[in-house]
């Protein structure tokens, strides 16, 4: 899961409160429960100090491919408010899982941003992105790799060539 802002990138988290997520999931299973029949669900998050991200993952029992829905609020140390921001995010979790439950039903595609994308909803500015990454088989690669959670790949071209020792040729710099 990756945060919307750049500056939460480098800070520490606190996960969504297990009861909080537990109790979306089975309000989730009993709203679409005819629908999601063959489906696993999960509902996780993180609260940052500058935003809070909901995140809803749905995958059929029988794949590998994950489909991962989440929406990203602006939250401040100062706001009180963080319960009512993750509601807001289930909500927005319930209506984005209802078109896709319908449109997967339908044999259509549904729209879906790939980056973070705004919306204006209650007054509010909230933000959704979709990803198809399977949390469970990266977590296990980490651990076969014996990379801990916090820890990402990057890559070297990325870093630039100073992170290595190197020193970089001065005719590249013209």
């Amino acid at each position: 899961m990756k945060p919307r802002k750049e500056q939460s990138i480098a800070k520490k988290f606190q996960p969504l409160p297990k009861d909080f997520c537990d109790l979306a999931i089975e309000t989730f299973k009993d709203a679409f429960k005819d629908k999601m029949q063959g489906y696993g669900l999960e509902i996780n998050g993180r609260l940052y100090p500058e935003e809070i991200i909901v995140r809803l993952s749905l995958a059929k029992k029988s794949e590998l491919k994950q489909h991962n829905f989440s929406v990203s609020v602006d939250h401040t140390q100062d706001m009180s408010n963080a319960l009512d921001q993750m509601h807001l995010g289930i909500d927005i979790l319930a209506s984005f899982l209802e078109d896709y439950l319908e449109a997967t039903a339908a044999g259509e595609d549904l729209d879906v941003p790939l980056d973070w994308h705004g919306y204006e909803v209650e007054g509010q500015q909230i933000y959704l992105v979709y990803d198809s990454d399977n949390d469970d088989l990266e977590k296990k690669a980490n651990e076969l790799l014996g990379i801990t959670e916090d820890v990402e790949l990057v890559d070297e071209d990325e870093l630039g060539q100073d992170f290595f020792g190197e020193k970089p040729d001065p005719e590249d710099m013209h």
